[in-house]
């Protein structure tokens, strides 16, 4: 009888500490930069999973692809040293919770969607080109960008903040084709 009890506490055990593994912070780990969706740019050899907080802070230069559209528990952008950018196009990411886009962090939505119910603290820069909403509340910083770009091949920039929009940074509307506009739409807030 003891014995079975030591097997089943052990078998709890192993069960909380598997979904304690689960659950929890993912970081990058690929300075060279590469797709989203590549289990060994992760920390965990796994994507990122919905109940995961994702860690983009491993200094240097790169880029990371959305090349999914996942859904994760929220999002840090950005490290001490370098530029790193995470680059989607037609894509939707969805943040359950808060959000942060650090002062040397770069997001680039091309006709991509942010959704859930998290917020976004925005310390760096937020690229919008196409049609591009945001559907949480966003804070800029001081010293942050939030720019919305028309461009050739992409057409008119518009940007559609569909929840409270906070501006302590510096929005700029852009085109760099004679066609291209640019819109910020702040449609709550």
């Amino acid at each position: 009888m003891h014995l079975w009890r030591t097997f089943t506490a052990f078998a709890v055990f192993l069960v909380s500490l598997c979904a304690t593994a689960e659950a929890g912070q993912v970081s990058w780990m690929n300075p060279a930069g590469g797709n989203w969706s590549t289990a060994g740019n992760w920390s965990t050899g796994i994507a990122p999973a919905p109940s995961d907080s994702v860690l983009i802070n491993l200094d240097g230069t790169y880029t990371v692809t959305l090349d999914a559209s996942p859904a994760i528990s929220g999002l840090f952008l950005g490290a001490g040293t370098g530029t790193q950018t995470l680059s989607a196009t037609t894509r939707t990411l969805g943040l359950s919770g808060p959000s942060t886009i650090g002062p040397n962090g770069v997001m680039i939505l091309t006709s991509s969607t942010l959704s859930g119910a998290g917020v976004i603290d925005n310390q760096g820069m937020v690229i919008a080109r196409g049609a591009t909403s945001i559907s949480q509340a966003l804070t800029t910083m001081s010293g942050s960008v939030l720019r919305v770009e028309g461009a050739s091949g992409v057409g008119t920039g518009t940007l559609t903040v569909a929840a409270s929009f906070t501006n302590n940074g510096t929005v700029e509307l852009t085109s760099s084709g004679g066609a291209s506009g640019a819109t910020l739409n702040v449609t709550a807030g």
